[in-house]
């Protein structure tokens, strides 16, 4: 995108506000893992409220920021999303937490992809997993999946609470931004 990804313009707001506007009903706490450096911005759109952890180091992938974060929470369990999905849905939020109950979390399968950053870990499981794969030398999230017991949450079971799996629609460039635009607007219009 060629700027911060979760400070993108969208609908008037943020990238990032959508996304925690739709967890901020069912979680604890947010948390909002940040680039080095980057707490001053976020805090200016996201206010003083919420709490920016930034990683330890850059140039490190998700797998820092899913460290970082799961390290500073305080939760047992702990939903995670990327900042740019911002037609993330409660619903399926909610489906993967009830999968993630006694095992090492949930995860969803998408279009035959596993979605690790659209997932809920349990802290401990979860930290050790991804900081174990990390200290390896690996950056690749799938690789630490394999030593945590993830429950899946099939596309069809997704579909039922959200039939077009907008909540897995990342924009990664300017015209995902304009499409998702308009998709958001449509749906509102047909509430």
């Amino acid at each position: 995108m060629g700027q911060e990804k979760g400070l993108m313009p969208f609908l008037g707001r943020r990238l990032i506000e959508f996304v925690v506007e739709t967890l901020d009903p069912i979680s604890e706490e947010i948390i909002v893992s940040v680039a080095p450096g980057k707490t001053g911005i976020y805090e200016r759109v996201l206010g003083p409220g919420l709490r920016l952890i930034e990683d330890r180091a850059s140039g490190l992938g998700p797998m820092e920021g899913l460290i970082t974060s799961l390290r500073a929470a305080k939760s047992d369990y702990v939903i995670v999303s990327p900042c740019d999905a911002p037609l993330l849905n409660r619903s399926v939020c909610g489906l993967m937490i009830s999968t993630a109950v006694d095992r090492d979390g949930a995860i969803p399968r998408v279009r035959g992809y596993l979605e690790p950053l659209h997932a809920v870990y349990a802290r401990k499981p979860g930290l050790d997993a991804f900081e174990r794969t990390l200290a390896s030398g690996e950056r690749k999230l799938i690789e630490a999946l394999k030593d945590l017991d993830l429950g899946e949450v099939d596309e069809d079971s997704l579909r039922d609470v959200d039939p077009q799996l907008d909540s897995f629609w990342n924009l990664n460039a300017p015209e995902d931004i304009a499409s998702a635009e308009k998709r958001m607007l449509a749906i509102a219009r047909r509430k």
